[in-house]
């Protein structure tokens, strides 16, 4: 019995730190853990949303180049029209 409370008086010390050590360790390692299934968690959110996103810009796209085919019909017929005016213009006043 002497001989354990020599060992727990010389080594008390170095044994607490020894045991905390491993505490926080083992703690720290659950932490890092969580994070890390928390992350994953989060990667996949992140890919459906990207996923998301893309298909949202691809009907975008879609969407301008339409308005953008549109425009140019548009801008075709109002330079026909400018001509046809011009036209007009000319023969009332030439004639």
């Amino acid at each position: 019995m002497e001989e354990i409370i020599k060992l727990v008086i010389n080594y008390g010390t170095s044994a607490v730190i020894v045991v905390l050590f491993l505490y926080d360790w083992y703690k720290n390692k659950n932490k890092i853990a969580e994070t890390l299934e928390q992350n994953k968690k989060c990667l996949e959110n992140m890919e459906k949303s990207n996923s998301n996103i893309a298909t949202t810009l691809d009907l975008l796209k879609d969407s301008m180049d339409t308005q953008k085919a549109f425009l140019q019909k548009h801008d075709k017929r109002c330079e026909i029209i400018e001509n046809d005016i011009e036209n007009i213009n000319k023969k009332i006043i030439g004639g």
